[in-house]
């Protein structure tokens, strides 16, 4: 996940990332806030969208 953060934070278009997870996995929550991730207050299907920006 850092690997994957530090490359995309060099790319030139690249303001924030964006992922998602299901709202009852409460593990992959905690990772991705660990990593700064925090809501950003989406849905997509069902699930939480959360960003990062860069």
């Amino acid at each position: 996940m850092r690997a994957l953060v530090g490359r995309l934070a060099t790319l030139p278009a690249c303001r924030e990332i964006r992922l998602s997870y299901h709202p009852d996995n409460a593990p992959a929550a905690r990772l991705y806030a660990e990593f700064g991730f925090g809501p950003a207050g989406d849905f997509e299907d069902e699930e939480v969208v959360a960003a990062l920006a860069v």
